[in-house]
């Protein structure tokens, strides 16, 4: 009865060492892995019909399987331009088996560097500054490194502080961007006889501290003072000048401020012309 109860021990002993044998276990020194590549075998021998999946960080991919000389074989031939990141290889049989993975194909033979520009327009009384990223991008639409742990290229460029529309990549619309006009630094004020009757008050020109003309429909305020009455005309500013007429009048002090934003002209008279 002894030796009955020892044998039973024993066998169960040898059924949990056998069980513990019969789970796969992960055969590569690392959980990366590297594609293309052609096989992955396991020193495992399933009784049962076992699929492999790879799920990557887009889609799952099922694998070809099969036992080649009492071992598990899982063909990797056919998986090409994968997208790098996390994965996780599922051998699903009688039981699930998991093993995460990090993916990464091997160096590209091309790549698409691919630049972005921020800001796109740009306001000369700011900044003229502007940044450039670039990344590298291959067939398969992976980001490929600059270095070792780069994967993204900075550099800042100052652009021209002169009006206009700039396309750095030439037939990529993508790339441009504009430089718009700043607010004008002064008002120079001039009268002028247009007839017996009138005369024209005219601001201008109106340029940024870039030289470049104040932009079309900048708001331009003509401040008349008469005696102790105050009116306001306002007018759009066009090609860099602000005109006003106003009626010739004898005996009264008329006095003119022309302001644009925060900017105001010197007082003008307007009985000095008459």
């Amino acid at each position: 009865m002894r030796k009955a109860k020892y044998y039973i021990f024993l066998s169960f002993i040898f059924l949990g060492c056998r069980q513990e044998n019969e789970v796969p276990h992960w055969p590569l020194s690392s959980n990366e892995m590297l594609f293309p590549a052609k096989e992955i075998t396991f020193d495992w021998n399933p009784k049962e019909k076992y699929r492999a999946i790879l799920y990557s960080f887009s889609q799952p991919i099922e694998l070809p399987v099969c036992i080649r000389n009492g071992k598990l074989e899982i063909d990797l031939t056919q998986v090409t331009g994968i997208t790098e990141g996390p994965a996780e290889l599922l051998l699903l049989g009688h039981r699930p088996y998991y093993f995460p993975l990090e993916i990464k194909n091997k160096k590209p033979d091309h790549f698409n560097t691919k630049t972005f520009y921020s800001p796109r327009a740009f306001d000369p009384d700011s900044s003229l500054i502007q940044q450039r990223l670039f990344v590298n991008i291959d067939p398969y639409r992976n980001l490929y490194p600059f270095t070792s742990t780069d994967y993204f290229k900075e550099i800042n460029y100052v652009v021209s502080s002169k009006v206009g529309t700039y396309c750095p990549e030439e037939n990529n619309p993508i790339s441009c961007y504009y430089v718009n006009p700043g607010t004008c630094t002064s008002i120079p004020v001039k009268i002028n006889k247009e007839s017996d009757s009138l005369l024209q008050v005219e601001a201008g020109p109106l340029v940024d501290r870039y030289n470049n003309l104040i932009a079309n429909g900048t708001l331009a305020q003509f401040i008349l003072t008469e005696d102790n009455y105050i009116s306001i005309g306002e007018v759009l500013v066009q090609k860099g000048y602000a005109r006003m007429q106003y009626t010739k009048r004898g005996g009264s002090n008329r006095k003119v401020i022309i302001k644009i934003g925060d900017r105001s002209s010197k007082t003008t008279a307007l009985n000095t012309v008459l």
